[in-house]
C-alpha cells in the first residue's frame, strides 16, 4: 500500500522527456506568433478607423498641417493610412495588463 503512494509520488517528480519539452516550446512559440499577428492586425484596423474618424472631424486638418510642418507631405484624406501604420507598429508593443495597488 505504501509502495503505491511512493510510486505515485515519484511519478510527479519524474523529469519530462526532451520531446515533451520541445513540444512545449513549440506551443509557446506558436502562441507568441499568433498573438503578435492578432495584435498587429487589430491595431491596424483600429488605427485605420481612428484615422478615418479624425479625417472627418475638425481635428483632421490640424493633424495634416502638423505633419506637413514636420516635413511629411501627407495627402488630404490619408489619415486612415497613417492611423493604420501607427496601429500596426503599436501592435508589437502591447503591454500586459497589470493591476496596480491592493
Amino acid at each position: 500500500m505504501h509502495e503505491d503512494y511512493y510510486n505515485k509520488l515519484m511519478d510527479l517528480f519524474h523529469p519530462p522527456s526532451w520531446s515533451d519539452i520541445f513540444a512545449q516550446w513549440i506551443a509557446i512559440g506558436l502562441f507568441i506568433c499568433v498573438n503578435l499577428f492578432v495584435n498587429t492586425v487589430l491595431g491596424a484596423i483600429v488605427g485605420a478607423g481612428t484615422g478615418w474618424l479624425f479625417s472627418h472631424s475638425f481635428v483632421g486638418p490640424w493633424i495634416l498641417r502638423g505633419f506637413n510642418v514636420l516635413g511629411a507631405n501627407v495627402p488630404e484624406g490619408d489619415l486612415y493610412a497613417l492611423g493604420a501604420a501607427a496601429g500596426f507598429i503599436s501592435g508589437f508593443f502591447k503591454s500586459p495588463l497589470v493591476k496596480k495597488g491592493a
